[in-house]
């Protein structure tokens, strides 16, 4: 899925670039790779941590689409959010907002296809971190639910 869309937005792009759009891709898109892995290993992680919880907790199952939906508003998935003043950089609101470790990857993703926004390296260096504690926490919870998994399915 992730592939066909990511082919139909190049199409797009090559063809805003032509018409003048003010769309402007820059190097960053080199970056790309880097920005899809941390994305992909955060989710691992988070899957981990939950496969793991709801073979105890059946019920989390549901929060989890709830959680999911809840999640994508809080990422500037469909808004740019430097045209929002309450979120200026600086203020307690940005800096809260950018410990949302999937704000930063799509700050990149938006900077580097579209030339707008920016990528604060700092956030970005951040959500590595809390990707990275994010997906050690997962493999733990996971190896040790993995062990009762048969006693609860």
């Amino acid at each position: 899925g992730f592939f066909i869309q990511f082919v139909f937005m190049i199409g797009f792009l090559v063809y805003y670039c032509l018409t003048d759009a003010g769309v402007q891709p820059n190097l960053y898109i080199l970056l790309t790779p880097v920005v899809l892995i941390q994305l992909a290993v955060l989710g691992m992680g988070f899957g981990m941590i939950i496969s793991s919880l709801t073979t105890k907790y059946r019920d989390l199952a549901m929060v989890v689409s709830f959680g999911v939906s809840l999640w994508s508003y809080c990422s500037p998935v469909a808004y740019d959010m430097f045209s929002r003043p309450q979120l200026a950089q600086g203020t307690i609101f940005y800096n809260v907002y950018m410990l949302n470790p999937v704000t930063p990857a799509i700050n990149a993703f938006r900077y580097a296809f579209l030339g707008t926004g920016e990528i604060d390296w700092m956030f970005y260096l951040i959500g590595w971190a809390i990707t990275l504690v994010v997906v050690v926490l997962g493999a733990l919870m996971f190896s040790k639910a993995e062990k009762t998994f048969m006693d609860t399915v």
